[in-house]
């Protein structure tokens, strides 16, 4: 049994679209550009979101398990080939959101219609995660220190 609103989140999903292609952007060029593609990606998945077919499940299944594998297969690349500072956190995110982008695209636990909110839950959760680190790297700061310049 699905309890979350879906149709309420596609509408806002819709209404932040629709502000993001109506507004002019402050930056030119292709700082522009993305905004206008990502209110256009937020147009195509708010719409999908709230049409009542079986088959707009299936292609935001489809689009979210290849945007995670997508991701999580740059991220991986990324942490080998460049070794920075923190590469085997980021290589256990690629292998992570790897996956999370085969587990999206298996139909088995509610075939595809638990995709928006798992993929809701999932951004949520790295949003945290990532929150937590950055409050970890600000609590070992020396005192007197301006996080701002960092």
């Amino acid at each position: 049994v699905l309890y979350f609103p879906l149709h309420l989140f596609g509408y806002l999903l819709l209404l932040e679209a629709l502000i993001r292609l109506l507004v002019p952007a402050p930056q030119t060029g292709t700082a522009a550009a993305l905004r206008k593609a990502r209110g256009l990606a937020f147009l195509l998945l708010g719409l999908l979101i709230v049409d009542r077919q079986h088959a707009a499940s299936l292609i935001l299944a489809v689009l979210f398990g290849v945007a995670f594998l997508l991701d999580g297969g740059f991220r991986l690349a990324a942490a080998v080939v460049v070794r920075f500072v923190g590469w085997q956190v980021s290589l256990l995110a690629g292998l992570f959101e790897l996956g999370f982008g085969v587990f999206i695209l298996e139909p088995y636990p509610t075939l595809y219609k638990g995709t928006v909110p798992f993929c809701i839950g999932m951004s949520l959760f790295l949003s945290g995660c990532a929150l937590l680190r950055q409050a970890v790297r600000f609590r070992h700061l020396p005192p007197l220190t301006n996080p701002v310049a960092l």
